[in-house]
């Protein structure tokens, strides 16, 4: 839901928009055949880590929407600079089709969170190359090395709700985790309801939160805690700064704009559970480029708990393929 929030309580610093500073692409392996998508940094020991999604790319004109659950895997790569060049250090989860289990198709969206002493990667799966099976996994590390446990080997940690009408009743996606003031684990995802006839409904962001990460996660009761609809908007990422929420989000191409196609959004809460209206997040490829491009799955870079660079992915228009795509970001 949308709360309005007074100008003394938007204390985020300068516009987060206004302290970007575009740097250029990153993992860009169309040559090779793969989309890139998803690209989500962590800092660690002085080198920037990334763990991405890869695909084959499919046959020009096809949508990357329709291909990525029909065979995709999760990806580490690492760098001594944010721009690069990066080396694929492991494939660490791939999911081609056959084994069964809830995200035997295919694996998107990873996140990367250093938890205490651990690291915890969630992500997005689906079964039975069925874009309405999306749901949300957990695997768990010592070391961005591996070897990971997966939390989710024999469920999802966040289910589409059992009620087809609920916000969440067709599919649940796009995890961005919070370690909550308490001491609890949030994870924010989007979630659409299943319309008569089996269609999705509109997107909208809930919240599940746990004791541990290990969990387990319950949704919370008031969900969703964010409302556009009809409008669509996806990808939330979650961060605290100077004491405020925040929340990323990219727009899509909605007839009426929520604020500016293929650009992103910016949410703000004084409590993680009623959030302000939108602002600009970050620009649109046509504000950036001129091209008629996407740009969307925003990812911030910390360094300690300064977001030092933002991370997105970027393609599509003309026949280019999608790639990451690195902002810089300046202090508040």
């Amino acid at each position: 839901m949308i709360s309005p929030m007074p100008n003394e309580d938007r204390n985020c610093g300068v516009r987060f928009v206004d302290r970007l500073r575009p740097l250029g692409p990153i993992l860009d392996f169309s040559r090779e055949g793969w989309t890139v998508w998803d690209c989500a940094p962590i800092l660690h020991e002085g080198r920037v880590h990334v763990f991405f999604t890869r695909w084959r790319t499919p046959e020009e004109g096809s949508s990357p929407d329709a291909q990525w659950y029909l065979g995709s895997e999760i990806v580490h790569a690492v760098s001594d600079d944010v721009l690069g060049p990066y080396e694929i250090r492991q494939v660490v989860l791939r999911k081609e089709g056959g084994d069964g289990s809830w995200d035997d198709s295919a694996v998107i969206n990873p996140k990367i969170y250093r938890i205490g002493e651990r690291f915890a990667l969630c992500y997005t799966g689906c079964r039975a190359r069925r874009h309405d099976t999306q749901a949300i996994g957990l695997l768990v590390a010592d070391s961005l090395d591996g070897p990971w446990t997966n939390l989710s080997a024999d469920a999802p940690i966040i289910a589409p709700g059992e009620k087809p009408e609920a916000f969440d009743g067709y599919l649940c996606n796009n995890p961005a985790m919070l370690v909550h003031p308490s001491g609890e684990i949030w994870i924010y995802y989007k979630g659409r309801p299943r319309l008569p006839g089996a269609g999705a409904g509109p997107m909208r962001i809930g919240l599940a939160t746990a004791k541990t990460l290990e969990g387990l996660y319950v949704k919370y009761s008031e969900n969703p805690v964010l409302d556009l609809a009809p409008l669509s908007f996806e990808d939330p990422f979650v961060w605290r700064e100077d004491d405020a929420y925040c929340m990323l989000a990219s727009e899509l191409d909605n007839p009426i704009c929520i604020l500016e196609q293929n650009g992103g959004l910016l949410f703000r809460s004084k409590d993680g559970l009623a959030w302000g209206p939108p602002e600009p997040g970050y620009p649109s490829p046509r504000k950036l480029f001129g091209t008629a491009q996407r740009m969307e799955e925003p990812n911030i870079l910390f360094d300690g708990d300064r977001p030092s660079h933002l991370f997105a992915t970027l393609g599509g228009g003309a026949g280019a393929g999608f790639h990451g795509f690195v902002f810089e970001v300046a202090e508040g």
